[in-house]
């Protein structure tokens, strides 16, 4: 590993960096859960991800140790890339003009698009992936969600969006203002650092998460209904939901690009919360390297078809953007009150594999692998894959809880989950490669090792299993579930029923 590359690891891992933003999982499972949602299929879900999280990638140069490894052509696209995180905003004025130039950014790029006959699919799903960005890191950043140093109580979640507010003309009276950083910042409780609901880790997560997932919903609908109006009969837009085609090299890309979204972040302890998720730190030099230099349909898309620099333009000022714009204005709805919230808690993940002395509660490093499928009444079948950090470990601390939030429809009757206990690093009983990972049983009645079982909405219940009766599973009736064969571990979770509140 290059002497560069291990101070940018030292770095990373110690402290945030001005691109700090919702972890990479979140950006992703929110974005994947929002599109899924409004019918975008997985290819156009997986290059609006993908865009969405080029924003942090470039972004993150701004760090001393990063900047030697900037190319020159590139330095633009960095200096670009710190204006889409809603930051170091002091007043509900900034606020409310950054908001205002978001918009009309966003909007006057895809009018251009869409009245062009350029035809786009990409650029279309590209700005979509840059500008949710933004709009997602609001809720984080900001105190829209709680005033500093409040807590949250995660069974009653604000249903208020910053776009419901300024469509009621119901802004609060309260100052709304962002975290600071760098020049900006003095520190304290208005700082980055103090005020960001970035991780699970965070006080106020869950809420902040819930907001910037109807506030997706939210821009994606109206923007789409904006390309619709302006683009003639061309389609594009349903195009843009069913997806580009994507083929040979270009899908290689996209892959290649997701993946190192995962690496990185799991690297830097940016993808839900702390901890490195067992990736080996060579190989991820290797993977920086490879994902800067390599050629991109997607990072040009971004670049070269100058979307990051416009909105560094527009955002970097003077706000708001002064009209007459050539579009009417987008509408924007309030989000969809059709749904369900599954929000499932995991407390504990603890080994009872006590073939080694030296193995103490938490001290493996578990992570989880969870799948959770919905079918409504019209037999749509959705499903969404998950992945935690290895945050159970924390060397006989107390673990993090982990906590999952998935949105599916109203008529759909229950959540079928599985959930698998992964380790990473060595073990007595099991051999793997160096970074490898091995299953843990954490299900008594095998096989298989995973543990399943279905949540139902009606009357709040889980079955273990496929035979399992139901039973109640909330905070103060936690089930737990434990393997019999070494490797095996004990599993703790509950399902939380939220409601939502329509004032602060």
């Amino acid at each position: 590993m290059s002497k560069v590359f291990a101070a940018i690891v030292v770095t990373l891992l110690a402290t945030a960096s001005p691109a700090s933003a919702f972890d990479t999982a979140h950006h992703w499972e929110m974005t994947r859960n929002a599109l899924m949602r409004e019918g975008f299929n997985d290819e156009s879900i997986r290059i609006v991800t993908l865009q969405n999280w080029l924003t942090d990638f470039y972004a993150a140069y701004d760090s001393t140790y990063l900047k030697p490894t900037i190319r020159e052509g590139d330095r633009a696209t960095v200096e670009n890339a710190q204006w889409l995180h809603f930051d170091n905003l002091t007043t509900t004025k900034d606020v409310s003009q950054y908001w205002d130039t978001l918009v009309n950014s966003t909007a006057m790029q895809l009018y251009r698009v869409a009245t062009s006959r350029k035809d786009d699919p990409l650029e279309i799903l590209t700005i979509l992936g840059v500008s949710l960005h933004a709009v997602q890191d609001f809720y984080t950043h900001s105190n829209w969600v709680a005033d500093n140093g409040s807590t949250c109580k995660t069974d009653q979640f604000l249903a208020i969006t910053w776009l419901d507010a300024t469509r009621d003309r119901s802004i609060p009276t309260k100052r709304i203002h962002t975290g600071t950083y760098g020049p900006n910042s003095h520190g304290g409780a208005d700082s980055h650092d103090q005020m960001n609901k970035d991780s699970i880790e965070r006080d106020c997560w869950a809420e902040a998460y819930v907001l910037a997932y109807k506030a997706t919903r939210q821009w994606v609908r109206a923007f789409g209904a904006l390309v619709d109006k302006y683009d003639g009969t061309r389609d594009l837009w349903e195009r843009c939901v069913r997806g580009p085609l994507v083929r040979g090299a270009d899908s290689q890309t996209l892959t290649t690009g997701l993946d190192a979204s995962r690496q990185l972040s799991l690297l830097t302890g940016k993808w839900q919360g702390g901890g490195m998720g067992g990736t080996n730190v060579g190989t991820l030099a290797t993977t920086f390297y490879r994902f800067r230099d390599a050629v991109s349909t997607y990072k040009d898309a971004m670049v070269e078809g100058k979307v990051l620099a416009y909105f560094a333009l527009k955002l970097r000022g003077p706000r708001p953007m002064v009209g007459p714009f050539p579009f009417a204005p987008p509408v924007f709805d309030p989000a969809p009150d059709d749904e369900h919230v599954f929000f499932l808690r995991v407390d504990q993940v603890t080994t009872t594999d006590l073939s080694s002395p030296s193995v103490l509660p938490h001290e493996e490093n578990f992570f989880l692998n969870v799948t959770l499928t919905a079918e409504t009444t019209d037999s749509t079948v959705y499903q969404q894959q998950f992945r935690t950090v290895t945050d159970f470990s924390n060397y006989g601390q107390r673990a993090t809880p982990w906590r999952v939030v998935w949105f599916v429809p109203r008529t759909a009757a229950k959540v079928e989950a599985r959930i698998e206990a992964r380790n990473d690093g060595p073990s007595a009983t099991v051999p793997t490669a160096p970074g490898a990972s091995y299953e843990v049983a954490i299900y008594p009645n095998e096989p298989p090792k995973s543990l399943l079982f279905t949540y139902r909405f009606a009357d709040l219940t889980c079955a273990i299993g496929l035979t399992g009766q139901p039973t109640s599973c909330n905070a103060v009736n936690r089930l737990t579930s434990e393997g019999k064969t070494i490797p095996r571990a004990r599993i703790r979770f509950f399902v939380e029923k939220p409601t939502f509140r329509q004032g602060w």
